[in-house]
């Protein structure tokens, strides 16, 4: 994870090259917690599965994930509001995600 405004990388982990990144992504936002305070998290649609966005609300920040073309809205939740918030504002949202690289957006450190 990286701060967008001060270009920080917080937390890394190095895995097997086979391995899928957005696994990483729980573990990445507890350590990045822990020394910032996360509001926004934007990624690509590998990063969305309901794991990853039950570990940002965890922390109480928002996911700006892009969704995969078979993503439906009909599971409940965060995954459920985002997916409408992409339906209904999806400017909004496309300018969020416009990175294809995960970041924490805005953080500040404690």
């Amino acid at each position: 994870m990286c701060g967008v405004r001060t270009n920080v990388v917080t937390p890394v982990e190095i895995r097997d090259r086979p391995a899928a990144d957005t696994k990483s992504l729980p573990y990445l936002m507890d350590m990045t917690a822990e020394s910032f305070t996360v509001r926004e998290v934007s990624a690509d649609k590998a990063y969305a599965s309901l794991r990853n966005y039950d570990a940002i609300e965890r922390h109480g920040a928002t996911p700006f994930i892009a969704f995969k073309s078979n993503s439906v809205g009909g599971r409940g939740g965060l995954w459920e509001k985002m997916f409408l918030h992409v339906q209904l504002r999806r400017e909004d949202f496309l300018a969020a995600t416009d990175c294809r690289e995960l970041r924490a957006t805005r953080s500040v450190g404690r």
